[in-house]
């Protein structure tokens, strides 16, 4: 039954008796159903803020023990036209323990008392973005209520995903492309997809959540081979990695035409890529170009503004700087980089590069290393690569499941140093992982 709707609290500024400012909060209700007591209810949104264009009504269950369930509704439209729907409720699965603890004051002016009246978790409604134009409250109200009473056609990820780019901020709109475009390559996978001329036929182990958690590659944690842990084929788009320039790369073994290329990378080159079995040559070979942009990228800046000269956008700028595909360059960008949208309709996007995004890209540095080097590295060449500690390598390998121990056979240091440690970073399968720390987890 419909107990009553209204427009969400507002707030007055007003002064006490000895002139002191006082805030009031007050609640106007529009349309109460006669005969029924409506008891406050307070209203959270997972946006951050509850939306004051939307009108909210209240549903309460009629079914016997079921009296305590109430549904509230927020309909109307968002400033860019299509009509909105928020839906939440003190059952279910949209229920959600309070954070925080409500009262309502009452103020009785005749004889100056202030009555506080502690509010219950079932008068703590969540609301949650949904999709409009459907009726909600058979099939949330419902014991029996099934998919069909939605009367969408769209799946639950269809669903979640166009809710996102409708009410999400750019990291969940970022995370959920990922997420999209994580299942398409897993979706790939599954269909058999040839990477360096191994084909990999399951995927449905592939590890998502711990992935964004720890921001590295996406990987399976039951593999029992080194070489599955982290496939290629899941770590970017399968035709842009297929598609690099190897062939030509293989015939300048030694790096005559690579200009700007870091210099451990041209060691690694000729080492790694004249095996004579041509299906692991091709495979280092694209990991070597790879590795060559994303250390560019690395190394240049985490601010990559639009050109305003010849209005170049940034991903044109990237795969200018970096001689790489446009695939790459954009693939790059949606990964290790938070896209912030022009002011002007029309204009080009611009990119910032935060520290979970460096280290995201650290780790698939170090990944496509690991598969370079056949999954034992010598740590000190990337640290110099990189232009940072060993220290630091050191724990960005243990967080992708590496034992890294100290190399005593190696004798002569860096830089003629022989006091300097070596290290060595090796991949096990299955893959096992330190524990997250707090900073992480957040």
């Amino acid at each position: 039954r419909h107990l009553g709707s209204g427009r969400r609290a507002h707030s007055a500024m007003g002064r006490d008796e000895t002139g002191a400012p006082m805030k009031v909060t007050f609640q106007v209700t529009e349309d109460p159903v006669e005969g029924v007591e409506l008891n406050p209810l307070v209203l959270t949104s997972v946006l951050g803020k509850v939306s004051e264009d939307l009108t909210y009504r209240a549903y309460q269950n009629t079914r016997p023990f079921k009296r305590q369930q109430v549904l509230v509704i927020g309909e109307g439209r968002n400033q860019s036209g299509p009509s909105v729907a928020h839906v939440g409720s003190n059952f279910g699965a949209s229920a959600a323990a309070p954070s925080g603890r409500f009262a309502v004051a009452a103020l009785d002016r005749s004889t100056g008392t202030l009555e506080l009246k502690s509010l219950g978790g079932s008068q703590v409604i969540r609301m949650l973005p949904r999709v409009a134009d459907v009726d909600y409250r058979e099939a949330e109200l419902a014991a029996d209520a099934t998919q069909e009473q939605l009367a969408s056609p769209m799946t639950n990820s269809q669903r979640r995903q166009e809710l996102v780019e409708a009410f999400g901020n750019r990291k969940s709109k970022r995370d959920s492309r990922a997420k999209s475009q994580l299942k398409d390559l897993v979706q790939g996978v599954n269909g058999g997809v040839d990477v360096g001329n191994v084909v990999y036929t399951k995927a449905k182990d592939i590890q998502t959540e711990d992935t964004q958690r720890r921001q590295i590659p996406p990987h399976d944690l039951k593999a029992a081979e080194v070489h599955l842990c982290y496939p290629l084929a899941t770590m970017m788009p399968s035709k842009d990695f297929l598609a690099l320039p190897v062939d030509s790369l293989l015939q300048d073994r030694e790096g005559t035409k690579l200009k700007g290329w870091p210099a451990e990378l041209l060691d690694r080159l000729k080492a790694s890529t004249d095996t004579g079995q041509r299906s692991v040559d091709v495979k280092r070979g694209r990991c070597l170009l790879m590795l060559n942009y994303l250390i560019l990228f690395y190394g240049g800046p985490k601010k990559l503004e639009p050109s305003r000269e010849d209005n170049q956008g940034v991903p044109e700028r990237l795969q200018g700087r970096l001689k790489a595909s446009e695939g790459v360059a954009e693939w790059m960008l949606r990964t290790f980089a938070d896209e912030i949208p022009a002011d002007e309709e029309g204009g080009n996007s611009r990119y910032v590069r935060s520290k979970l995004m460096q280290d995201r890209l650290v780790s698939y540095i170090l990944t496509f290393w690991l598969h370079l080097d056949d999954f034992k590295c010598h740590v000190n060449p990337i640290a110099k690569a990189l232009n940072t500690s060993t220290k630091q390598i050191n724990e960005y390998f243990k967080e992708l499941g590496c034992k890294v121990t100290i190399n005593r056979s190696y004798q002569g240091g860096e830089a003629g140093n022989k006091h300097v440690l070596q290290y060595d970073a090796t991949l096990h399968a299955p893959l096992t992982f330190p524990a997250l720390r707090r900073g992480r987890q957040n």
